[in-house]
């Protein structure tokens, strides 16, 4: 596994969609090691944290192959906000 911190250069731009969410995209290497290799675009969406003071993040991916992060959220983003206490942001991919 390989955690990315992203850069100040590399912030995300969110916008309000299916109603109670947000949505965005962010390009991120096929390979790391390999810069030749090109870039993808992930797929993002948030559920915002329910209570104050905003913690931070917590990011759900479902896993693959076949899995939806952005499914996943639609039914379950409630649920994991209420499961971590409302206080953090929830992004699915």
């Amino acid at each position: 596994m390989r955690c990315v911190k992203l850069s100040r250069q590399q912030a995300i731009s969110w916008s309000s969609c299916l109603e109670i969410f947000d949505c965005a995209s962010f390009d991120v290497p096929l390979d790391y090691q390999n810069s030749t290799a090109g870039m993808t675009t992930l797929a993002l969406i948030r559920y915002n944290a329910t209570r104050s003071p905003r913690l931070g993040s917590l990011f759900t991916n479902p896993g693959g192959p076949g899995g939806s992060g952005i499914a996943d959220m639609l039914y379950f983003g409630e649920t994991y906000s209420n499961t971590s206490g409302g206080f953090y942001d929830i992004i699915g991919e």
